[in-house]
This record gives structure tokens, sequence and C-alpha cells, in this order.
């Protein structure tokens, strides 16, 4: 540092060298100033450097083993995993923890740090992405982990949350374990219970008064959504919907239909009468009974604050919304999503995030320790408490921990049910999503009326059919001997 202020004090001194001749008071002036600048930023940078220097002295003096761990998530689940790492650190003080979330676009950043060989450690794995992860090779196997551990028993999860993440090298659902879930997220329809009031005050009081949340059919809950949408101000124009968001997987597994081969290799839903049954009544809720918000109605007012605002009275989603709608200003509950009237078999989409260990990982022994802290009952007590997940242990979920009596919802067990009898979406089953994207792209024209559900499957079926028998073929040319 001395070096650097010498130059400093020379510059400002010698204000007149880089403009050779005799200079005015003005040009003086000026030539003063920028040399202060220059003096200025000499200094920061030195002090840049400084710091720099010492940064690396104390990451030298650190003994630690130290792990990148990253993911995503909201201002409170930041918050929840800063304070379950520093815990962690401190049950296990060999360990450093390099917490990074990764708050917008994951998916793309986190194939980009692997792309560019510097992958995390540890790091979040969504159960739609865990195929292509598992199928190149680059995590690592967790099963002797799980079966060596104390911690984590298998018999205490969710069957599901556990089936998306195993691989036997050829189908995915069997075999071992490839990552553990940070967590589950079944689905339930939230309803506002003011507005449930206005129009069938027996079922809101069936509800209130703490009975088994009712499992509505398909014809009853259109009956329901038929009296919650309403033009409120006259104009001509809904202002208010009867419900969104139960999903197309929701749909057809509920009236027993198929999107694919039990082996996952043939898109089969055109074939099956069922599948194409629900698909034509989840699209009817928009185009027939226009109960549901049309998708240019969503762009302008995204669905959670429609139903916020009360301008929607029923919305399927997940445990995740619970802290935000607990914020409103009605009363509201939660009920199992609306079953088929041909088989009133409970089904829905259910959505998780996976733990992962990276190939690359320099320790793998240490990474293990923290998936086994975050994903045991310890790290999961900590996560339900926020109200946003539900534990992967089913017994920790029957407890105050998550159930937060006094407060919403009051039925939280319905989420409870819901994770034992929902499922992963279909692109678990396969090498990769492009298939899905294809067949969700293609039905958003019978979603705006522009054609019917059969319609939009015909003219994307061999599509579809060409994607998955893409991801197949390279997956098979990589075991060929």
């Amino acid at each position: 540092m001395p070096d650097l202020f010498g130059v400093v004090v020379h510059v400002s001194q010698r204000s007149q060298w880089w403009y050779p001749g005799e200079m005015s008071s003005e040009r003086r002036m000026v030539a003063g100033f920028l040399a202060a600048v220059t003096a200025v930023s000499l200094l920061l940078l030195g002090l840049f450097a400084a710091w720099g220097r010492a940064g690396r002295a104390l990451a030298m003096t650190d003994d630690r083993r130290p792990l990148l761990f990253t993911g995503w998530g909201g201002i409170i689940e930041r918050q929840v995993f800063e304070r379950l790492i520093a815990e962690f650190e401190r049950l296990h003080p060999e360990i450093r923890v390099d917490y990074r979330p990764t708050p917008r676009d994951y998916p793309t950043k986190l194939k980009l740090m692997f792309a560019g060989g510097t992958p995390p450690d540890v790091f979040y794995l969504p159960d739609t992405e865990f195929p292509g992860f598992a199928i190149n090779g680059r995590i690592l196997n967790l099963q002797p982990w799980i079966d060596r551990s104390v911690v984590i028993r298998e018999r205490e999860f969710w069957p599901s949350s556990l089936r998306r993440y195993r691989f036997d090298d050829r189908v995915f659902g069997r075999g071992p374990l490839y990552a553990l879930p940070k967590d589950i997220g079944p689905t339930a329809m939230f309803v506002n219970l003011d507005l449930l009031r206005a129009v069938n005050p027996g079922l809101a009081a069936r509800i209130q008064k703490r009975e088994v949340a009712p499992t509505l059919t398909w014809p009853e809950a259109e009956q329901l959504w038929k009296e919650l949408t309403r033009d409120l101000n006259g104009d001509g124009r809904t202002d208010q919907w009867g419900t969104h968001g139960i999903t197309l997987e929701a749909a057809v597994w509920s009236h027993g239909g198929k999107f694919l081969s039990d082996d996952g290799r043939c898109f089969i839903m055109l074939q099956d009468a069922l599948a194409i049954e629900a698909a034509e009544w989840l699209v009817g809720l928009q185009t027939r009974l226009k109960v549901a918000p049309m998708e240019r109605q969503r762009q302008s007012i995204p669905v959670d604050t429609l139903f916020l605002t009360g301008r929607l009275a029923t919305f399927v989603g997940g445990r995740w919304m619970v802290p935000q709608f607990r914020r409103a200003a009605f009363a509201w509950d939660v009920l199992p999503v609306p079953v088929s009237p041909r088989t009133r078999r409970l089904a829905g989409w259910s959505g998780s995030v996976g733990l992962a260990i990276s190939s690359h990982c320099r320790h793998p022994g240490d990474a293990w320790k923290l998936i086994e802290f975050l994903s045991g009952p310890q790290g999961q007590a900590a996560q339900a408490r926020t109200g946003f997940q539900i534990p992967n242990q089913r017994w920790l979920s029957h407890t105050e921990v998550f159930l937060q009596p006094g407060q919403r919802p009051e039925h939280a067990e319905v989420f409870i049910d819901a994770a034992g009898y929902q499922d992963a979406g279909p692109p678990t089953r396969t090498p990769d999503d492009e298939w899905w994207d294809l067949l969700h792209r293609s039905l958003s024209r019978a979603y705006r009326g522009e054609a019917t559900a059969r319609e939009a499957v015909l003219r994307v079926a061999p599509d579809v059919q060409a994607a998955l028998d893409r991801a197949w073929r390279a997956i098979d040319r990589e075991r060929r001997p």
C-alpha cells in the first residue's frame, strides 16, 4: 500500500504531466479534478486488490472441506436454508458450505454449470430434469449411503417422492435412488369460503365444521363453478371465475386414461378414448362452460392474484401457495381435486425437487451428510414450519409441525392424503420432456377454442412419438456394447 499512496500523491502534485505546455486556470482546475479522480480510482483498486489477497489468504487458512450447494426459492426458503446450513456447519465443523441460490432460470443455469466444467457439489434437481441427469452420468448413486444411514429410512418417505428418483439403467421409477426428495408437492383445490357461502351455504358450513373435506365429482364441481362465475358490474363480461388450475394429468388419470405405454416408449393418448374424453372435459371448462379464465385473461392478472382479490373462487395449486394465501382478507380452505364420475378415482399431479450429488464432487461423503441432514427429520421440520412444504417423512406430516392448528388451511390433511395417491408427471418416465412440451403447445389451440382436444392431439401425435423415439434411441446407443 505505501507505493500506491506514493502514486496518489505524485499524481495530485504533478497534475500537468498529461498536458504539455502552459495551462490556463480552467485547464489547471480540470486537470486537478481528473488527477483526483485518478488518485481515488487507484486507491480503490489497491483496496480491492488488498481485500482479494486477504480473502485468498483467509481461504488458504480455512482448512474446512468446501461444498458448493445451489438451488432456488423465495426469500423465506433462502432464509430457512441459510439457518439450516449454519446448523449443519455447527454439527460438522470440518465442512464449509457455500450456498448460492439461483432465483431465475435455474435449470438452464444448472446445465451451463455442468457444460462449463464447474458443477455444484450438491444441488436441487427438479424431477422432470432427473432422467437426463441420470442417463448422462452427472449424478451419483445414493443408494449405498442410504442403506447405511441411521437417519434416512426409505419406508418413512412417501413412495411417490422416491419413485421419481429411481433408475436401473433401463427404466425410470425402479432401481437405486440417485436423489432424495427435498420436498413433495401434491395439489388440492383452494376454495374461497366467503364466495362459496353466498352460493352454497350448506357446503361452506360442512367445510367449516371440520367434517371430512368432501370430494366433488366433475358434474358437482361444474354446477358449483357455474354459480361462482359472475358478471359483477353488469357489463356483459365475466369478473369472477369459478375455477382454474386442474392439471391434464389429474383429469386423464382420474378418468382412467393414459398418456404412455407401460415402458414409456409409446405415446398412446390418441388411441385411449378415456384420455381424450378427459382432455375434452378439461378444455371445455374454458371453451364450453366458460367457468375458467382464458389465457389472455390470466396474462393480464396472474391467477394467484385473481384468487387473493376474490376474482377466482377456486384454484388448484400446491402447498407452496399457503404462505401467500394466508395473507388473504377472506376465509379459505382446501378440498381434494374433483374426480371423474366414471371412476371416482382420486388422482392428480404431484411435483417434487430432489437433492443430488454431482459425479464430479471432490468430497462425496461430505455432500451426502448435507443431503442426509436436509432430507432428514431435522431439515424437513424446519422447512415444513414455513407452511410451504409437506415433510418427506409421513409421520412428521401428522404432527403440529405441518398441521399447524389455528392457521389456514383447516383441512391440511387434504394435502397429506394427496401425497399418498398423486404421482409425478409423465416426463419423469422418459429421457427428456420434449414430447410433453409438444403436446401442451398443441393443446393450447384447444384451450383457445381453435380446435377440439382430439384434433389437437391428432395433429401433434406423430411429432410427439418422433420426440420419444429420438430420446430413447440416444439411450439405446449408449448401452450398445
